[in-house]
Formats: C-alpha cells, sequence, structure tokens
C-alpha cells in the first residue's frame, strides 16, 4: 500500500480545485470537516477559506521545470499552510514515452530534485510509470493531473469523497481573479497539447463516476460530467467576465 492509500482508506476525502464557480457558495466550513482535504496544482490561498476551505493536507503537483516558477511563488506566499501539509504527491511519468505522450518528461530524478529545491521537510510520494500508464491507456490520452488524482482515489476504499472547483479549463479565472499571462499560457499549451484531450477526459469521468457509490460533487461538476453541458461551457465561459461567468453558472 502506498502513501497515498495509506492516508486515504477507509476516511472521508475532499478533492478541491481553484475553479472560480465555488465563489460565495460557502463551502469552506464543510470542506474542512472533512478528514482530508485534497488540492490539485494549488496551495489554498489567504482571503478565499469562507468558499474553498482552509485546510490542505495532500497536495499534487507535476514538478516540472515550467510549473516551478508558480509552485515556488505559492509557496514563499503559504508558508504557514505548507508547514501543515501531510503529504505532496507527484502525479506524472517520469523519463518516458508513452503512445499518448511522444515527448521526454521530467526524469524522476528532476522532479525530485524540484521537490528538493522548495526548500520544504514534507513527505512526498512520486506515481511510477506503471501507474501512469495504465491511466493513460484507459483514457486513451495524456491526462491532465486532476483526471489522474481522480483516477487514483477510485481505486482508494475511500469512506466518502467529495469533488469541487474543476471547470476543466472552461474559464480564464483562477478563485476570483483573471489567471496571470502565465497561466493562460500554461492553460493553453494545456489545451493545445497534442497528448491532451479534454473532451477524452470528460467521456472518461462520466463512465467512471456512474460505477462508484459514495462520491457527492457540486452543480458545476455534476453539470458538465453527469448531464454533459461540457460543449456549451467550454466554448462560451472564455468569453465572460467574472461578474457574468457566476450569473451563467447557475443555468448549466
Amino acid at each position: 500500500m502506498n502513501k497515498l492509500e495509506k492516508l486515504c482508506k477507509n476516511k472521508r476525502v475532499a478533492l478541491i480545485g481553484p475553479s472560480p464557480h465555488m465563489h460565495g457558495l460557502g463551502f469552506g466550513e464543510y470542506i474542512d470537516d472533512f478528514d482530508l482535504v485534497l488540492r490539485v496544482n494549488e496551495i489554498i490561498p489567504k482571503g478565499f477559506e469562507i468558499d474553498y476551505g482552509s485546510r490542505s493536507d495532500i497536495v499534487f503537483l507535476n514538478f516540472g521545470n515550467e510549473s516551478m516558477p508558480l509552485f515556488n511563488k505559492m509557496v514563499e506566499e503559504n508558508k504557514e499552510t505548507v508547514n501543515s501539509i501531510r503529504l505532496f504527491v507527484a502525479p506524472r511519468n517520469s523519463l518516458h514515452v508513452t503512445p499518448f505522450h511522444l515527448n521526454q518528461f521530467e526524469s524522476k530524478e528532476n522532479v525530485h530534485n524540484n521537490f528538493r529545491k522548495l526548500n520544504i521537510v514534507n513527505d512526498f510520494y512520486h506515481i511510477g510509470d506503471e501507474k501512469n500508464e495504465s491511466i493513460e491507456n484507459k483514457i486513451g490520452c495524456h491526462p491532465t493531473i486532476g483526471t489522474i488524482v481522480m483516477s487514483l482515489l477510485s481505486e482508494i476504499e475511500y469512506k466518502e469523497l467529495f469533488i469541487s472547483g474543476f471547470s476543466f479549463f472552461t474559464t480564464i479565472f483562477r478563485y476570483n481573479k483573471v489567471k496571470s499571462d502565465y497561466e493562460k499560457s500554461f492553460d493553453s499549451k494545456i489545451k493545445g497539447s497534442p497528448g491532451h484531450n479534454i473532451d477524452q477526459e470528460i467521456i472518461y469521468l462520466q463512465q467512471l463516476f456512474n460505477d462508484y457509490q459514495n462520491i457527492k460533487y457540486d452543480h458545476y461538476f455534476e453539470n458538465i460530467i453527469l448531464k454533459n453541458n461540457y460543449p456549451i461551457r467550454k466554448d462560451l465561459n472564455w468569453l465572460l467576465d467574472f461578474s457574468k461567468f457566476l450569473k451563467l453558472k447557475k443555468r448549466f
């Protein structure tokens, strides 16, 4: 049993992303009541606790060279929260070529070195190539980290799972702010990558969550995954300012 399984087994787990549709919902206290709060490519910044919760127990980061400037900034700005994180997880392949990702990714040594460069003492777990390739084969593409995490959690005997804060790149906002130029360029690379296929990930997640019990979602996730409103959202939400986005999120 790996470190992630040991922590999550038989626990009430909340998996929280940074999507702005959570703004004003007041989920913070509900999220903090879970045994474990998991976050993807994010450490909860100060000022958003009412909607997103205040805890970060397990954080998934890809630890690739391109991502490190953003992660260094997050660690520097949230040192108190970082100190309380029980486990950092690197869910990406090491130096490995797959049918869905033809370029070499970060080497295992480089991933570990980038973690050490953050100058933190938290526990660390790097998911292996075999598990990554298995997930890629199930999905049919090189998945984004959020989908990798959801796939991993589906294999763990948790007591309860709550998923919120995932927009699947249907908005230019992060929390209640427009993403920085760096973040938007990073999103464009993800959406335009020959290995990534968000539409394929949606199909996989629809199949995955129809088969599992003890899962709760927010309305946005439910509309995208279970009601298949992703085609509408991905084309429309990128055109909106934040106030219009908040109004529209209630309709679909």
